[in-house]
This record gives structure tokens, sequence and C-alpha cells, in this order.
């Protein structure tokens, strides 16, 4: 079974841009525009040499985000997890032992590290499913 990063996100992107559209009351092509707008938008503010301000309580902007983001973020976290041999080893181990394994990321964000997570273990071919108790955190200004 072949899993990419798009096809994990892509259910929840299309839900997530009808549901706009609907509050909203635009079309779903209006909602791409909206999106393709924003990722420019971030675009320039990612490479401005400043920190980056990203209207993150826009629907579209976390929608750019993800397509932008998430699956390169991703893949990054699987290429540690499988290059690392130390972790890629620990991680086995636990799964294998307990079928379960605890995970905390810091920075919020779309929790990127869980998708790299379904793609691993889903590639290791276990012969058992691994529960993954994934915990968000941000810390919030104010």
């Amino acid at each position: 079974m072949t899993i990419t990063f798009f096809d994990l996100l892509g259910s929840v992107i299309k839900r997530e841009i009808d549901f706009i559209a609907g509050s909203l009351h635009k079309s779903v092509n209006e909602i791409y525009e909206l999106i393709v707008e924003e990722a420019e938008r971030n675009q320039v503010e990612w490479y401005s040499n400043r920190v980056p301000s990203l209207n993150y309580q826009s629907p579209a902007c976390r929608l750019a985000y993800l397509y932008i983001v998430a699956a390169a973020n991703s893949s990054t976290f699987q290429h540690v997890l499988e290059s690392d041999k130390d972790l890629y080893q620990y991680v086995l181990r636990i799964a294998k032992q307990r079928h379960e394994i605890k995970i905390c990321a810091f920075g919020a964000g779309p929790g990127t590290e869980l998708l790299a997570m379904a793609k691993f273990f889903a590639q290791q071919s276990l012969g058992h499913s691994v529960s993954v108790d994934f915990q968000l955190t941000e810390l919030r200004n104010g």
C-alpha cells in the first residue's frame, strides 16, 4: 500500500473547502482562488527575511499552509525517523512491543508529525495496527 501525504490530506482539505464555501456563501472555485492568493501572500512573507506575518485566523491561510508546508514538513519528519538508526529502532521497538506510541509535538501547526507517523507505520508492514496518542501543544501570547 502506497501512502502519499497528499492522499492523507486530500479528504481533509476537500471537506474544509466545502465547509468554508457553504459558510461564506461562495463557490468552491472561489475558495480555491482565495487559497492561491493566500499562498502567494504567505510565500512573500516566508522569503522576506523577517518573521513571517501570516493570518492564521483566515481559513484560506490555514488551507494554503496545508497545501504548501504540510507535505514538506511531514517528509522531513519521516526522513529523520528513517535516517537516524537509533530513533528508527526505538520507534519500531515501542510499536512492536506496545502496539502504541505516544508523541508530543510542540509548536502546534497542522500535526505534520502525525502524517509522517501514519505513512511510516504503513510502510513498515508490522502485521498489526499501532495506536498513536498524539498531543499537539502551542504557547500563545496573551
